[in-house]
């Protein structure tokens, strides 16, 4: 037997439809398909420390495009910064790994051949 959907009891008049949609507390993923993703301005936004304790694992992995540990949406650099205000070490790392892939992403960026030197050169011809 075949379970109906929230938007079919919504539809029915049986649940209202603001109470047919759930919600991560991390972004307005609701089951009706639409997500927008909180921002640091937002009440909403995650804060607990397992969702902190899963981007450090996602920045000790040199990612930063990251997504919210309870839906598909990208995280926005703002948020992540918030979220990690009491770890500047991690906020550190992520901004070396952003920059480090934004220069991987220029065609004319060269990157010393010294070993463990961090410089770049961006020649355009």
């Amino acid at each position: 037997m075949s379970r109906p959907s929230p938007a079919s009891n919504a539809s029915a008049g049986s649940v209202p439809p603001s109470e047919s949609r759930v919600s991560s507390k991390s972004c307005s993923a609701s089951t009706d398909g639409q997500s927008q993703h909180a921002n640091s301005e937002d009440e909403q936004g995650i804060c607990d420390p397992l969702s902190i304790e899963y981007l450090q694992v996602e920045i000790m992995e040199s990612r930063v495009q990251l997504t919210c540990p309870e839906c598909t949406e990208l995280m926005h650099p703002s948020d992540i910064y918030s979220l990690m205000a009491n770890c500047p070490e991690m906020l550190e790392k992520y901004e070396t790994f952003a920059l480090r892939r934004a220069l991987m992403m220029d065609p004319d960026t060269r990157w010393c051949p010294a070993p463990d030197c961090t410089f770049v050169s961006i020649c355009r011809l």
